[in-house]
């Protein structure tokens, strides 16, 4: 992912760094809503911190770090950016993948997804 092409990006520190989050596009978002929806119904919210490997990097493909010294945002769209961002710190890559899930799928977590799932009124019900 380029980091121009971030959809509505956000800026959040975690720690002492700052990190640019991204929307993620509808039809990526979906694989990952599927994980993360699992994760959740069968661990509560904690599950969002439970997520597969390949969950997370795809969630980090939408997350940069700011490099104050170049002033260069570096996008986490590798496994080698991520292991050298988040190093040996796993709490501050479980924070951002947390807050990316919050940014991205707050209807899960806002107790807005049972409205998203009720019928339209007027709409038959489905038995």
């Amino acid at each position: 992912m380029n980091f121009d092409k971030f959809i509505e990006p956000k800026q959040i520190n975690i720690g002492e760094r700052k990190f640019t989050i991204s929307k993620i596009p509808a039809l990526k978002a979906q694989v990952i809503y599927i994980a993360v929806a699992k994760s959740v119904s069968e661990n509560g919210a904690l599950g969002m911190t439970m997520l597969p490997t390949a969950t997370v990097r795809d969630i980090l493909n939408y997350v940069a770090v700011y490099d104050e010294s170049n002033d260069y945002h570096k996008v986490l769209d590798t496994e080698d950016s991520i292991g050298n961002t988040f190093n040996t710190n796993v709490g501050d890559m479980v924070t951002v993948v947390v807050r990316m899930i919050h940014e991205n799928f707050g209807f899960l977590t806002d107790g807005n997804l049972l409205a998203l799932l009720e019928a339209p009124e007027g709409a038959d019900s489905v038995s």
